[in-house]
């Protein structure tokens, strides 16, 4: 049967153990685990616990039907990828002399449409949110630039 790139939603109550529940169920169904990120719900009523996958849809309908067996789990449910719009947000800093002798580089920080966080003497602090392919193109546009500290969250995704 054929593999899906899939992402689980799973809306759960604060509970401690329950993030080992769920990634127990996709080590026991032997599941490809692309990515997992956790999130707080609104007005702090839980978790929600986002999991990329690689998956079957037989084994993908028993999983969904095994993680909404655990207690505390509030609600679950599984997209394609093509219904899901991400941003990927990057942080970074550069020497401040360094950015400021590099005309190149200010300009790629403009056209790319980057948010300056911080500004001092000694560093900038920068910020950019993207899809995966705006900030991997984005990341290899900077290397020859020598930044001091690079972060990359997970992905922040919501439904269509």
């Amino acid at each position: 049967m054929k593999t899906e790139r899939l992402t689980v939603f799973i809306e759960t109550q604060n509970r401690m153990g329950i993030l080992s529940k769920i990634l127990n169920i996709f080590l026991e169904e032997q599941v490809i685990l692309s990515e997992v990120y956790t999130s707080e719900l609104p007005f702090d009523t839980g978790k929600l616990i986002t999991v990329e996958v690689l998956v079957n849809k037989i084994n993908a309908e028993k999983i969904l039907k095994y993680i909404k067996d655990i207690e505390g789990v509030i609600n679950v449910n599984m997209t394609h990828e093509n219904e899901i719009i991400y941003r990927r947000i990057i942080l970074f800093q550069f020497i401040t002399d360094a950015y400021l002798e590099q005309s190149a580089l200010q300009q790629i920080i403009e056209e790319n449409n980057v948010q300056i966080i911080d500004i001092n003497k000694e560093f900038i602090i920068m910020s950019k949110s993207g899809s995966e392919i705006e900030i991997d193109k984005f990341i290899k546009e900077l290397q020859p630039y020598n930044f001091n500290q690079f972060v990359m969250s997970g992905k922040a995704s919501i439904r269509n």
